[in-house]
């Protein structure tokens, strides 16, 4: 019998006995010790996964001695390099309480901030505001050039209560035919209206001959009037409708979230481990690492390590690593470039190369500090598979979600349900009926971004993958690790917030290291790491 029940297009799962300890150090599991080059891939928050593996491969006694990643990829591997172990990581991640992971004592707290404490992933959906998108971006949309045009025109040209020349001509007339001592003049002389009008007429000649508008007695140019009034107008009306904040974001600076927090929290995260009170550079870690980026400007891949760039900053290159089309705004490749958002070019890893394994390959030696480089050395990768369901014999939780008509995660009702849960949380949304269908509707004319990002999210490395890595790691000891995550979705935000939704997603980074190491290597002709996996038990079961 399933211990899930189905609801609102998720699973739900029934309650459970508490999970024993999970910290790595109470299995009572002492392997020797493995070095090991490590990848992580790219996958959004899908990668709430690699907690499971980390567990596992610190279990199996792996050392770290190279580590890689793209995108979320990147940020797992940016916190081990910081030598973040797996239940700190863990702890950092569960937004939730997690009694069985306690506070690590190895985390400092730095001059800038009162507590370190779990994060929130739907924290990084940092909305931009009426203050953050540009001038520029604002005076390109339909509502500012309406604001701008038809508003104020209509203003100008309503008609002013003074008198008009033929208005003044028919009262004088009306006046005088109906006056006691005029009125009989125009019964005896039936022509006299007509030789009287262009009389009038003429001695009238200064008042106007239409309905005077506002517009013809202002003596200076309005442009500098609408533009401001158009400004101040599209603030105001962009504080109670969010979604023309998005739409704008997405369609003039390309990317629906900004990323600043996600930036903040990176930094904070590192410092916190290493007890700077400053920026963390690549050459603080005492891992070497390196991260991908992609510039589409120059349309080629940008490796940052911890040799090619020793001086920068490490949360920076995650930033721009993890800058995944239309979701994050991409990031300059210069910093301290005041130019426009042209120069904002760099954007996540995973368009050019989202498993980047081929950095443990001769080609990717230029990238590494000298000494750290071994052939010999055990690679292994861990890749995160959405489009699999976790094997039947692993026994793990239910997936978070049920699957639509076409065997899939339906992108549409992720990203609403985010976007719903996120307005809340910053009060921008009152969940009534009207306002809810204002919502749908809107999204109607989202269904072109379903497209496009599931295009940009796709790996493009996916369909030659075996041969791929075949070839690249030939000579080479490489044991992969490949999670199945059908019934997830990376755009999920919400997934490190509920303990099940954690446990299910952990539970499955475990079990695929687990399997995968107690096989013979991809490649190469070493044991296998775990000798007996009786000895292992998933925590997150």
């Amino acid at each position: 019998m399933p211990n899930f029940l189905s609801f609102n297009n998720r699973n739900v799962r029934i309650p459970r006995n508490p999970v024993l300890d999970r910290n790595p150090e109470n299995l009572q599991i002492r392997p020797n010790p493995v070095d090991a080059d490590v990848i992580f891939e790219g996958g959004a928050t899908l990668g709430a996964a690699y907690v499971g593996s980390l567990t596992l491969l610190e279990s199996a006694g792996v050392q770290f001695k190279r580590i890689a990643g793209n995108s979320a990829g990147a940020i797992t591997a940016a916190l081990v390099a910081a030598d973040y172990k797996a239940n700190e990581i863990e702890w950092i991640m569960s937004n939730f309480d997690n009694r069985r992971i306690p506070k690590p004592n190895g985390l400092k707290e730095n001059r800038e901030i009162n507590a370190l404490k779990p994060i929130d992933f739907m924290d990084f959906l940092d909305f931009p505001n009426a203050d953050s998108i540009s001038v520029n971006s604002k005076r390109k949309t339909m509502l500012w050039k309406f604001l701008k045009g038809e508003i104020i025109d209509n203003i100008l040209s309503l008609p002013l209560p003074v008198p008009n020349l033929s208005d003044t001509v028919n009262s004088i007339i009306v006046s005088l035919k109906f006056n006691s001592i005029t009125a009989p003049l125009f019964r005896t002389i039936p022509q006299l209206e007509r030789v009287l009008r262009p009389i009038l007429n003429s001695a009238l000649f200064f008042l106007p001959t239409g309905s005077p508008t506002l517009n013809q007695f202002n003596p200076f140019d309005t442009q500098n009037l609408r533009i401001k009034f158009a400004d101040e107008m599209w603030d105001n009306i962009a504080k109670i409708n969010p979604l023309l904040l998005i739409m704008t974001q997405f369609t003039y600076e390309g990317s629906i979230f900004e990323g600043n927090e996600f930036l903040n929290t990176m930094n904070r995260l590192l410092s916190a481990k290493l007890a700077h009170d400053r920026t963390v550079l690549f050459s603080d870690l005492p891992i070497p690492l390196a991260v991908v980026s992609h510039d589409y400007a120059k349309g080629k891949v940008v490796v940052y390590s911890s040799r090619t760039h020793p001086g920068m900053s490490v949360a920076e290159a995650v930033r721009r690593s993890m800058s995944l089309p239309l979701i994050f705004q991409p990031r300059k490749a210069h910093p301290g470039n005041r130019g426009s958002n042209s120069t904002a070019t760099m954007i996540d890893g995973g368009v050019g190369s989202n498993f980047p394994i081929w950095l443990f390959n001769s080609t990717g030696d230029t990238y590494w500090p000298q000494g750290s480089v071994s052939t010999s050395r055990i690679k292994i990768g861990l890749s995160l598979n959405e489009k699999d369901p976790a094997p039947n014999n692993w026994d793990v939780n239910p997936a978070k979600f049920r699957l639509n008509t076409n065997g899939q995660v339906d992108l549409m009702e992720v990203i609403k349900s985010m976007l719903i849960s996120r307005f809340r949380d910053l009060n921008m949304f009152n969940p009534s009926p009207r306002t809810t269908n204002s919502l749908n509707a809107e999204m109607e004319s989202w269904k072109f971004m379903e497209v496009l990002v599931g295009f940009l999210a796709s790996d493009k490395e996916e369909a030659a993958r075996k041969p791929l890595l075949t070839s690249i790691m030939n000579g080479k000891n490489y044991f992969d690790i490949s999670i199945p995550l059908l019934g997830f979705h990376g755009f999920d935000f919400s997934v490190n917030s509920d303990r099940d939704d954690m446990d299910a997603i952990a539970e499955r980074g475990y079990a695929a290291a687990l399997d995968a190491l107690q096989k013979a290597p991809m490649a190469g002709n070493v044991p296998p790491i775990i000798r007996n996996p009786a000895l292992f038990r998933n925590p997150f079961h």
